[in-house]
């Protein structure tokens, strides 16, 4: 529970820069763009870094956060076993390596080691300790770690066994996230590509619309090309997390490079190629 005051002033606190960045946003879509294309365009790019990349930014950092407690889980679990094989009992191992570093974990460790110095249940202050991390990995090894602990088995092999099973699956991700880079490059490419098409068609299509009597304005498909821009970055930015980090949390961050430079690239271009060419 003590946590929750902290998280609720950092929520405020994204939630308020993406408030700021849809007013600024809505004041250059409404007011800035019919006196100056260029200045509405840079403002827009503005409200969305503001609005975007704080919140974006905490939301990866917890999934790097969760991905560094996953890695150092299997660290702790041989080091608790070590210990209970040197004679240690369950307390006291866990209040031995409580001492050491395990980075965003420690101090899960730490309230672990001190719920069971307190005389909470073992299987109780795991399962907050599960709790805690925010893991989806961690809370099913726990899981796998109290069924056995239940049911009277040895509590070093358990661990010993768990740790195993958790780096086959770190290996795993690591190997799949290997293969997934050269795909990942493939879908910025082909973005890029989409992105240039588009910008040709808008200086090159639009421009003889008129002269054929089509019945769209220009200006219309301007702002359609640049909404579809963004919801092209926004769903690609989503499928790229979830191919190479197996995460939509951290797709929000290539969406939003996908949407700024995306947007970015296309709307400074076709407003600024017109007043170096003369067009």
């Amino acid at each position: 529970m003590p946590a929750q005051p902290g998280g609720l002033k950092r929520n405020s606190r994204e939630l308020s820069f993406l408030l700021a960045g849809i007013v600024i946003i809505a004041f250059s879509t409404l007011f800035v763009h019919r006196f100056s294309p260029l200045l509405s365009a840079i403002l827009n790019i503005l409200g969305l870094l503001i609005g975007g990349v704080p919140g974006v930014w905490m939301l990866y950092r917890r999934h790097t956060a969760i991905k560094e407690m996953e890695e150092r889980f299997v660290e702790l679990m041989r080091d608790i076993t070590d210990s209970i094989e040197s004679g240690m009992t369950l307390p006291l191992a866990l209040e031995h390596t409580a001492k050491r570093d395990y980075g965003h974990l420690s101090r899960h460790v730490n309230a672990l080691a001190s719920q069971v110095n307190w005389g909470i249940p073992f299987e109780k202050a795991l399962i907050a300790f599960a709790k805690k991390t925010g893991s989806h990995i961690i809370a099913r090894a726990v899981d796998s770690i109290i069924e056995i602990y239940k049911v009277g088995g040895k509590i070093s092999s358990t661990l010993t066994a768990v740790a195993a099973s958790l780096q086959v699956i770190e290996k795993i991700k690591s190997e799949r996230a290997s293969a997934a880079r050269a795909q990942l490059v493939t879908i910025y490419v082909i973005f890029a590509i989409f992105i240039a098409i588009m910008i040709m068609m808008q200086l090159f299509l639009l421009p003889q619309l008129p002269s054929l009597g089509a019945a769209f304005s220009p200006a219309f498909l301007t702002g359609s090309f640049a909404a579809f821009i963004l919801l092209q970055g926004f769903f690609a930015g989503l499928a790229a997390g979830k191919l190479a980090e197996n995460s939509f949390s951290a797709g929000l961050k290539h969406a939003l490079i996908y949407m700024i430079g995306g947007y970015g690239a296309f709307i400074l271009i076709i407003e600024l190629v017109p007043l170096f060419t003369g067009g």
